[in-house]
C-alpha cells in the first residue's frame, strides 16, 4: 500500500516571456487540487520574466520582491496552521 501526503500548502508562481503567466497559474492550481493539496489564494504570475530579474536572479522591481516575500510568508503561515490544526483557512471552506 502506498500512502500519499495530502493537505500540502503550495504557493504558485509562474514566469512568462509575455503576459500569459496567469493561464499557467490556473493550470497549476488544478494540478495542486488533483494532488489533494491547497494553493494559497495569493498567486504571482510574473510577466516579461526575461526583463523582471537581473543576472543573479534578483527582481529588478522591488514590488516583485515584495510580492515574492508576501507569498512566501503566506505559504509558511498556512502550512503552520495546517500542521497545528489539521486545516487552514483555505481548506475549511472547501471541505
Amino acid at each position: 500500500m502506498v500512502l500519499h501526503d495530502t493537505d500540502k500548502i503550495v504557493g504558485l508562481i509562474s514566469t512568462a516571456r509575455g503576459v500569459q503567466g496567469l493561464q499557467a497559474v490556473n493550470t497549476m492550481e488544478f494540478i495542486v487540487r488533483a494532488l489533494r493539496g491547497w494553493a494559497v489564494p495569493l498567486v504571482l504570475p510574473i510577466p516579461n520574466a526575461t526583463q523582471a530579474f537581473d543576472e543573479d536572479g534578483n527582481p529588478r522591481d522591488p514590488r516583485i520582491g515584495g510580492q515574492l516575500r508576501l507569498l512566501g510568508e503566506e505559504v509558511v503561515r498556512a502550512a503552520r496552521q495546517m500542521s497545528a490544526q489539521g486545516q487552514c483557512d483555505y481548506s475549511v471552506a472547501c471541505r
